[in-house]
């Protein structure tokens, strides 16, 4: 019984001493990205072995009084902080495991730390010394994501414009009658 157990330790720790995989190497090689598209707070990348890659953009949260009160400072790695503009086509990109500090969901908003939870990789845009959390995308969803953003963003136009042109001239129209046919 004893050398059963001493042959299963010493297989397992021969498996992960001779294994090639690292855990500092990326899972996936280097790509360049080809396309990027923003749906206001969701972004996704496009890379060239046509894999669509949706990123997670987060803010820090806001510092809670207590926090104030001590001069505690919520302090996050100016990587993880970026905007549209610091990805940019032809930007080489690597793609590996999401193995991050989870003190970091400590920084986040609450509806962020959530969403964070699904995202299972992590994007270094070397290029622009860029970090973003990451998830594959299929094709169906990229398009769900297209329609959702058109549709929100016809919603807020129609607010608009009903609020802006049709009670405007509603209300001007309704004025003008009133004055010539009350004259």
């Amino acid at each position: 019984m004893k050398m059963k157990k001493l042959f299963v330790v010493l297989t397992i720790f021969s498996a992960i001493f001779f294994s090639k995989a690292k855990a500092d190497q990326p899972v996936f090689d280097k790509f360049y990205m080809q396309h990027y598209v923003s749906f206001g707070n969701t972004f996704v990348v496009m890379l060239d072995d046509n894999s669509m890659w949706e990123l997670f953009c987060f803010k820090p949260r806001s510092q809670t009084w207590s926090e104030w009160w001590n001069s505690v400072k919520i302090e996050v790695d100016e990587n993880f902080l970026w905007k549209e503009g610091d990805w940019m086509i032809q930007d080489q990109i690597v793609i590996g495991e999401n193995n991050l500090d989870r003190a970091l969901y400590g920084k986040l908003k609450d509806e962020d730390e959530k969403r964070l939870r699904c995202f299972d990789y992590v994007i270094e845009n070397l290029s622009g010394n860029k970090v973003a959390f990451a998830r594959p995308i299929s094709f169906a969803e990229f398009t769900n994501l297209f329609i959702d953003y058109s549709n929100y963003q016809y919603d807020l136009g129609l607010e608009d414009g009903f609020s802006d042109g049709y009670l405007s001239g509603y209300s001007s129209g309704f004025s003008d009658g009133q004055a010539t046919v009350y004259k």
